[in-house]
């Protein structure tokens, strides 16, 4: 989500800037980063201040030569456009729809008063962490791909969509973190389930689970507060469109190099890698293995009752003159 996220930001002020347009734009993001003052095109004026973060300053004359579009080669190439298409735009949106069409009808039966347990609390969050994330992906990704690649919902993708995405991409990445965790508190009550029944009663319950749901998305909220601040916007105006606009860019905090080393990289490595991965293999093992000793326990016992057919028809009458069928 954070790679995307960047992508998308690399490539916002080229999509909603097409060649050849009139336009005022205050700032945006090139290949050497984030660069500010202001470029002004009006058909024949010059365009200029265009600075990056590495004091790289553009002075063009043409206005052909003052779009964005021109600063991105790769990112506003049909072969890249088209690729964004399949993948982000028809194949996100298909997943979101499908994914909530099926959590929504997850969640309705696992709502059902005969299903209460703590697994399917459990799973109701799960459900609902995944339909927001997939829901906000689409908003992000989705719809603004086929608007930039079809031609349509120029107002979403050129005014909506820049101011949207501040707020949608935390909360995106947040469902995320809370989708992942989730998925290890599964993972993790049927290990309590499987390998220790006899405290599974007391420590597995409906209460217990609410409060495991709300930690995780206590703790999802909590460790993704930085990327409240990681998206600016940024204002301007389309000359041929007749509207103001706005593009996103990185904000300071998030260009800087120790932020994307300690945050963004290692502990997004640690965070949602390393720690869930390591849980879910170790839970899983240890329900493997209690799986094969109930398994070979049970063969031993099938076992030994073939073996001495008297004691296994003495031992069933003795159960069931202990535990009479009630009438």
């Amino acid at each position: 989500m954070s790679d995307s996220m960047d992508r998308l930001l690399l490539s916002n002020v080229s999509a909603t800037t097409i060649a050849g347009d009139n336009f005022v734009i205050g700032g945006g993001r090139t290949d050497s980063g984030l660069f500010n003052g202001s470029a002004v095109g009006n058909g024949t004026s010059i365009c200029t201040n265009v600075t990056t973060s590495n004091n790289i300053t553009f002075s063009v004359t043409d206005i052909a030569n003052c779009t964005v579009a021109s600063l991105f080669p790769s990112s506003s190439s049909e072969s890249h456009r088209l690729f964004e298409f399949i993948i982000n735009g028809f194949g996100i949106t298909i997943v979101a729809i499908l994914g909530i069409i099926g959590n929504i009808l997850s969640a309705v039966v696992l709502s059902r008063p005969q299903m209460r347990s703590s697994v399917t609390c459990l799973l109701l969050g799960l459900a609902f962490c995944d339909s927001l994330l997939v829901f906000t992906s689409a908003l992000i990704f989705g719809l603004f791909s086929l608007s930039d690649f079809m031609g349509t919902l120029t107002t979403y993708r050129l005014v909506y969509h820049p101011l949207l995405v501040p707020y949608l991409y935390p909360i995106s990445i947040s469902a995320q973190t809370a989708s992942v965790y989730l998925t290890l508190a599964v993972t993790l009550e049927r290990y309590v389930a499987v390998c220790h029944p006899l405290r599974a009663r007391s420590l597995c319950t409906w209460r217990r689970a609410r409060y495991c749901v709300m930690t995780v998305l206590l703790f999802a909220i909590t460790y993704n507060l930085p990327r409240w601040w990681e998206v600016l916007i940024v204002e301007g105006y389309n000359w041929t469109y007749n509207i103001t606009m706005f593009e996103n860019s990185m904000s300071e905090m998030r260009a800087n190099p120790y932020y994307i080393t300690i945050y963004i990289n290692w502990a997004y490595l640690v965070v949602m890698y390393m720690v869930p991965f390591t849980g879910l293999v170790a839970f899983n093992l240890a329900i493997y293995r209690q799986a094969i000793n109930l398994i070979v326990s049970f063969d031993a016992r099938i076992h030994y009752v073939k073996s001495r057919p008297h004691l296994g028809i003495a031992r069933l009458t003795a159960n069931l003159v202990q535990c009479p069928t009630p009438l």
